[in-house]
């Protein structure tokens, strides 16, 4: 969307949307890439001009109403074993903050931002969790997210950045950020002839994993933090704390499975061969 960057963000109009979101689509089609990309460039735009309609920076914004250009159609795509592996090497072969971001998307099944911003003060040493306030969750629910004991060496081996309470940053002052770049790094690893995936994909093959190893449908729920017919209401605000125990007994055992697949590939370091107890030693 560079066409717009010049622009003062009150001049711009709708046509010069759909113009940017046009030769986006066209620079996709000549030079390869996801076309879907146009749909997050104008949901991006759309954020930014619903802050600025609050802010009273601009009175309106140019892109209400304005449908996403491209078709997109519910995905199913899952990491094979074989893939698994391969994104856990690509991770192991970018360094902090990717490496140590990359594994915990996966051990833990959670969304991509919420792993990407999280904050130190959301781990609790003592209860082996980290907590997701409202405000941070995509549908505005607070949760608890138990933490295997091969998520917390991945914590325990992160350095704080000084100042900062970010866990992963290269700033100190924001999350990381750069996702679509990591994601064409992995590549290299899963295989650039692999059917095409993204980081949600990760979440889905926690998922799907969890249910191959005979994990309960509602607390698989529970650990993505899904709201569903499953349970709802009253009931949902209780189980976030009651089925605490379950969560911490299927993320545990997902990630066994991940950390055999990567042993029998001979890829884990030490400290992922163990267990870890607490965030410090």
């Amino acid at each position: 969307m560079s066409g717009l960057h010049a622009m003062p963000i009150n001049a711009i109009k709708r046509r010069d949307v759909t113009r940017e979101l046009e030769r986006l689509i066209s620079d996709i089609g000549a030079k390869g890439g996801k076309a879907t990309r146009a749909n997050r460039g104008l949901a991006a735009i759309k954020k930014v001009y619903s802050w600025c309609v609050d802010q009273r920076i601009v009175e309106n914004s140019p892109v209400v109403g304005l449908k996403p250009p491209i078709k997109e159609e519910s995905r199913d795509r899952v990491l094979n074993d074989d893939e698994i592996v391969a994104y856990w090497k690509g991770c192991e072969d970018e360094g902090y903050p990717f490496e140590q971001f990359g594994k915990l998307l996966l051990l833990t099944g959670q969304r991509r931002d919420e792993i990407a911003s999280m904050r130190w003060s959301e781990l609790d040493r003592h209860r082996k969790t980290f907590t997701l306030k409202a405000d941070r969750t995509k549908n505005s629910t607070a949760h608890i997210v138990p933490l295997s004991g091969h998520a917390l060496d991945i914590l325990r081996s992160i350095h704080h950045f000084l100042g900062s309470d970010y866990v992963f940053t290269s700033t100190g002052k924001t999350p990381i950020s750069g996702f679509g770049r990591f994601e064409d790094r992995l590549d290299t690893f899963v295989g650039l002839d692999a059917e095409d995936w993204r980081f949600h994909d990760v979440r889905r093959t926690a998922a799907t994993n969890m249910a191959i190893l005979k994990v309960q449908p509602h607390i698989i729920e529970a650990v993505l933090n899904h709201k569903s017919g499953i349970v709802s209401g009253v009931a949902s605000i209780y189980n976030r704390h009651a089925y605490l125990d379950e969560k911490c007994e299927a993320l545990q055992i997902w990630a066994d499975r991940v950390m055999e697949l990567v042993n029998t590939n001979g890829l884990a370091t030490a400290a992922e061969q163990k267990s870890g107890v607490s965030l410090a030693s």
